[in-house]
């Protein structure tokens, strides 16, 4: 199952567009030079310790999937993850949903990696 086109590439957070509290985040395109956070690639993406692989990609709406992945951490820590991909006009966003986690804490591994 295929990512949007629209998103494949190398993205970086968009701290100017964090909600505190919330479980979507919004990335934009990264400024030379600077650290990636997300690599999406058609088959998923990687971020920090993290590999999550696209189950299935469904469109909602013009700009808006639902996508399910199956995700890894390398230390391990697997889950499941429904997550709302939205592009927007500085990038998208994305909101995670976790199911089925296998340890604790998969959030952590995707913002900021092992602590």
């Amino acid at each position: 199952m295929d990512m949007p086109p629209a998103i494949i590439g190398q993205w970086c957070m968009a701290i100017e567009h964090v909600v505190s509290g919330s479980d979507t985040f919004p990335y934009k395109r990264c400024e030379p030079e600077k650290r990636t956070d997300i690599i999406v690639q058609a088959w998923g993406y990687a971020a920090h310790n993290v590999s999550c692989t696209a189950q299935s990609v469904k469109q909602q709406s013009t700009g808006v999937w639902t996508v399910m992945f199956k995700c890894k951490s390398f230390d391990p820590v697997e889950w499941d993850d429904e997550s709302e991909i939205r592009k927007t006009g500085y990038g998208f966003t994305m909101h995670w949903k976790h199911s089925n986690i296998r340890k604790s804490e998969p959030q952590r591994y995707r913002l900021l990696g092992p602590q």
